[in-house]
């Protein structure tokens, strides 16, 4: 996931990490270390995430043209 996009797409819907965590059955350090860059979520948890933030399993992924 890029380092600050799961981040961005967060703050703009005004989550919390927290809330995120609840909502998504993880721990609030899971929602950190996705945020950093240490950790990314399972694949079969991408589009429960992608749904909750409004975006596209494909926008957390690098594009290169």
């Amino acid at each position: 996931m890029g380092v600050n996009k799961f981040r961005e797409l967060r703050e703009k819907k005004g989550f919390t990490q927290k809330y995120v965590a609840y909502v998504l059955g993880v721990s609030r350090v899971a929602v950190t270390k996705w945020e950093s860059g240490a950790t990314f979520p399972r694949h079969k948890m991408l589009p429960k995430v992608a749904k909750l933030l409004g975006a596209k399993v494909s926008d957390f992924f690098c594009h290169k043209v």
